[in-house]
């Protein structure tokens, strides 16, 4: 007939839309997760570069990861740790990836950034992250594409730009698409040139 029940389109008013480029779980269980997912330990490589490029390392720069580090006012310290709180010891920037070190993203990069950048920092972040497709439209074309959820922002206002920075050099500050997440990690291995995505 061409409608539907109030009752039933509740049943299936988060599930029926595209969860490769919307928020919505797209028929995942019902426990109500949204398909935009936390980069986590993918950022990584994208933080070693930015490293890079921003002169804070270079590819023979050596790291002593003592697995735990802190950051933030004297005295007001935020301790952060790798997984498990695992002891990596000397690091290269690659190795750095391999073991996916959380303070050697933070005390190489996020902290770094912070220092020479200050407040502009989190604009800094912003430009690499749009660069490599994170929180700008894929180009794909399809209706209603979620940008993602830019939180480093939102931690900036609501703690501090510093902690942002922290927190984002190891994926803990943005949520994005599958569609998204598929961009940025094919855009790495293309050696930042990104593509639109097409379907086929």
């Amino acid at each position: 007939t061409g409608s539907i029940s109030p009752e039933v389109y509740k049943k299936i008013e988060k599930h029926y839309q595209n969860g490769t480029i919307t928020p919505y779980s797209s028929g995942r269980s019902g426990h109500n997760f949204e398909s935009t997912v936390l980069l986590g330990s993918t950022i990584k490589p994208l933080s070693v570069l930015i490293g890079l490029k921003e002169g804070f390392i270079s590819t023979s720069s050596t790291y002593q990861d003592k697995g735990i580090t802190s950051f933030g006012r004297e005295g007001h310290e935020t301790n952060v740790r790798n997984s498990s709180n695992h002891v990596y010891g000397s690091l290269y920037p690659y190795t750095a990836i391999e073991k996916s070190s959380n303070v050697y993203m933070v005390d190489m990069i996020g902290k770094k950034l912070y220092d020479k950048y200050k407040s502009k920092g989190i604009g800094v972040w912003d430009t690499y992250m749009k660069e490599f497709g994170l929180g700008v439209p894929t180009g794909i074309g399809l209706p209603r594409e979620y940008l993602g959820d830019l939180n480093y922002k939102a931690e900036a206002k609501a703690g501090s730009v510093q902690s942002a920075l922290v927190y984002a050099s190891f994926g803990q500050q943005g949520r994005y698409t599958v569609l998204q997440l598929a961009q940025y990690a094919a855009t790495l291995a293309n050696e930042g040139q990104r593509i639109k995505p097409q379907l086929v």
